[in-house]
């Protein structure tokens, strides 16, 4: 396992960069320049009261809430910026993940197997390697064999990992098929609240993680 140190952000003003990263890679992570105006601590006291009232369900632990919230700005703010590096896209669930004080280091998965499926993180706060960030595996998305290999894959040596401190307001765009997990949230009293947005292409959408939203 090697600790990759390669910087994910791209610039906005060169979309073509971003999608050949993404292409690449599997993540990119972008900066917007106007996200000063977006309300980002309503939006994360607003997660944290609802899964500390418990609404969400657990993403592995009980200290890892995925929260169902309906926040247009935050929607547009990313489906702007997807467009800018992925054509004919929509946005068909969105979410927050509140990762609590205690919340312990994931294993290794992909989202699914779709292709042409993206999530779309953006943390509400700032995002360091106290409070946990996501780690990827990069280009494990054109490793047939990756899901398998999820498990040990902490274990193995030759894999590049990336695991970018963000804040808040970032964008980190990555595909369904790359491998990730979320890191354990060490701070003894701040809980990190990502919101997150899955783009797919029109008419299709993720049954299987958001069955709740689609069953009939």
């Amino acid at each position: 396992m090697r600790c990759c140190c390669l910087l994910l952000f791209a610039p906005l003003e060169k979309p073509g960069v971003a999608r050949r990263a993404l292409e690449a890679r599997g993540v990119v992570a972008l900066r917007p320049r106007v996200k000063d105006a977006v309300a980002f601590d309503r939006y994360a006291a607003e997660a944290i009261a609802l899964a500390e009232e418990g609404a969400g369900f657990p993403r592995g632990d009980d200290r890892r809430l995925d929260v169902r919230v309906e926040w247009p700005e935050l929607e547009q703010l990313a489906s702007e910026h997807v467009g800018a590096i992925l054509e004919d896209l929509s946005a068909t669930t969105q979410g927050c993940v509140v990762s609590f004080p205690g919340a312990p280091d994931q294993s290794f998965h992909a989202d699914g197997n779709q292709k042409r499926f993206y999530t779309v993180f953006v943390p509400l706060v700032d995002v360091d390697t106290t409070l946990g960030p996501t780690q990827f595996a990069l280009g494990s998305h054109r490793d047939a064999h990756a899901v398998a290999r999820a498990p040990t894959l902490q274990y193995e040596a030759g894999v590049d990992l990336a695991t970018p401190e963000l804040r808040r307001g970032d964008l980190l765009v990555f595909s369904y098929q790359v491998l990730h997990r979320g890191l354990r949230n060490a701070s003894p009293d701040t809980p990190r609240p990502i919101y997150y947005a899955v783009f797919a292409p029109p008419g299709m959408t993720d049954d299987v993680n958001f069955h709740d939203l689609y069953q009939a």
